[in-house]
């Protein structure tokens, strides 16, 4: 699995399996700036990520194939700056139970 040149971190983020395959599914992920425990949709980067989030990039499973800044596959919702950003990533694949589906949330960039 490839990493993404220039980044310091990368976390990992499972998504749920559904019960139907699901083609360009839209997720919700909420970033958040300081530290708490990952949840559901919500992951924290232990303000190791810029304050204003502008080196947030995530990826698909592969760990190179840019899914968020993607102008045609993304939508920033609310951004508090030095706290959360809430964006919805379209995923082009997420198959059945019991393989699961994980996504890179890569940040700290040099």
């Amino acid at each position: 699995m490839g990493w993404l040149k220039g980044f310091k971190y990368r976390r990992s983020h499972i998504l749920s399996s559904p019960k139907i395959p699901l083609v360009d599914c839209p997720i919700k992920l909420i970033l958040h700036y300081g530290s708490g425990i990952d949840c559901g949709c919500e992951a924290y980067l232990n303000y190791k990520c810029k304050p204003d989030f502008s080196d947030i990039v995530v990826t698909a499973e592969d760990g190179v194939t840019i899914l968020y800044p993607k102008k045609d596959n993304c939508l920033v919702g609310e951004k508090v700056d030095g706290s959360h950003i809430e964006i919805f990533i379209k995923v082009p694949y997420i198959p059945v139970k019991p393989k699961k589906t994980v996504i890179y949330v890569y940040f700290g960039k040099n």
